[in-house]
């Protein structure tokens, strides 16, 4: 079974004379890792927030983690991570509030995320004390404790620096090896997407369809290091010439 299956969804605003969304149909399966792509504004984060439920499709239908069974759902780490942390709270408290959650008896502790994330020495600090990339981190660590089957992400890596960038991307890849949580990412970075992801989904323009697919069969655990192995040039071409007919 999927982790998720989003079937003909289509998505208007403006009662229906804004299109943003057409026919789009793919799946997530249990422990993969993909990666949306297309051009700015075609409806990327429309497609998260549908599968979060946070706005409902105007067609198709999207079957997704219910909560339950001693598991959270959907996990979401946002764009804005600053704004998702709550700032009269540490970055242990922070992590701590994934636990209020329903969690399988073997999911990590807090204490074991802060630890794997590296981020002990920051755990009694609050976000303004925080570069990006630790804020970042927090938010990421949160949603690990939650231990949702599936973790949807909006564009993780885009306010980071090449150092965080590098850093927090070497570490989804590394979680993508370790855990069995499957991932759905926005990327606006191709080379990002291809080295975190078993698949890249190339979305045209809006009204936003799914142009194609590049499968990415790279060694696991995924690193920025593989951006350099000679097969990732061909991969990238392949997904800029899917990201060009979708602009047709």
């Amino acid at each position: 079974m999927n982790s998720l299956e989003v079937r003909s969804v289509c998505k208007t605003y403006d009662e229906g004379n804004t299109e943003v969304l057409r026919g789009l149909t793919f799946t997530v399966g249990p422990s993969e890792f993909v990666a949306l792509y297309g051009p700015n504004g075609c409806g990327k984060s429309t497609v998260l927030n549908i599968i979060a439920g946070f706005v409902p499709p105007s067609a198709g239908q999207v079957a997704a983690p219910s909560r339950g069974a001693g598991r959270g759902g959907v996990g979401f780490i946002f764009q804005d991570f600053r704004s998702s942390l709550f700032p009269w709270l540490t970055v242990a408290q922070n992590i701590r509030l994934g636990t209020r959650e329903p969690r399988p008896a073997d999911a990590p502790s807090p204490a074991d995320v802060v630890d794997l994330l590296g981020l002990t020495e920051h755990a009694k600090k609050y976000p303004y004390q925080l570069s990006g990339g630790l804020c970042q981190l927090t938010a990421i660590a949160r949603v690990l404790v939650l231990h949702s089957p599936l973790v949807l992400m909006d564009e993780p890596l885009s306010a980071l620096d090449y150092h965080y960038n590098a850093t927090i991307l070497d570490l989804l890849g590394k979680l993508h090896a370790d855990l069995d949580n499957a991932f759905l990412m926005i990327s606006h970075d191709v080379d990002d997407a291809l080295l975190l992801s078993d698949r890249v989904l190339v979305l045209s323009k809006r009204p936003a369809r799914l142009v194609g697919e590049v499968s990415v069969d790279l060694p696991s655990p995924r690193s920025s290091d593989l951006r350099f192995c000679s097969e990732f040039p061909q991969l990238r071409s392949r997904v800029f010439e899917l990201f060009s007919e979708g602009l047709k």
